[in-house]
């Protein structure tokens, strides 16, 4: 009787190094849990605000650095070394500090745009920094926790992803036309440059 008492306490001691990770969080939960110790006075609603301000911010950021890697890597050279040097291109934009980004596009932005971008930006500094207490977090004068307020920020990411979407595609066409009428020319005998 005994033996089978220890056989079934050592299984259940079995199932629960299953259900918990090497340090003893609950598996499929380890974020959660040590949210809940970091930040035990975050509301869920409040943590799904985080993470959508922030991949917002991501999908602004990665459009803006597109651009600029078309920019950059439009008159690279061709043949075997330009893979190299589109990849050294990328790592260094990818290194480049946000606003540093968004100067290099300025030109091309209308005031409008600029703000926005930089509006999204001040919401997600204010949340990765901890600049502000919790509440004082806002976006075009609203609590960012509000509903409204995150549909409107959303919505302000879409719509300046869209914008800079634009412009790379923009780029694209340049670039096209550049080499059709740098084929058209070669032919003639008239060099581009």
């Amino acid at each position: 009787m005994l033996n089978a008492s220890k056989r079934k306490e050592d299984k259940t001691k079995i199932m629960n190094k299953k259900e918990e990770t090497v340090l003893g969080y609950p598996r499929g939960r380890v974020a959660e849990t040590l949210r809940r110790i970091l930040y035990r006075d975050l509301r869920n609603n409040q943590v799904e605000t985080i993470v959508t301000v922030l991949f917002s911010h991501l999908l602004v950021e990665d459009a803006i650095e597109k651009y600029i890697f078309k920019l950059l890597t439009f008159a690279l050279p061709g043949g075997k070394a330009r893979p190299k040097l589109e990849n050294k291109f990328w790592k260094n934009i990818q290194r480049m500090p946000f606003m540093k980004k968004l100067e290099l596009i300025t030109p091309v932005l209308d005031n409008r745009q600029r703000k926005m971008v930089e509006d999204i930006n001040t919401v997600r500094n204010d949340i990765i920094h901890v600049r502000k207490k919790t509440d004082a977090i806002v976006f075009k004068g609203k609590s960012i926790w509000k509903e409204e307020t995150i549909v409107k920020y959303f919505d302000g990411c879409q719509g300046a992803f869209h914008e800079i979407s634009d412009l790379s595609e923009w780029v694209d066409h340049l670039f096209i036309t550049y080499k059709r009428w740098a084929k058209e020319l070669e032919k003639r005998g008239i060099p581009l440059l």
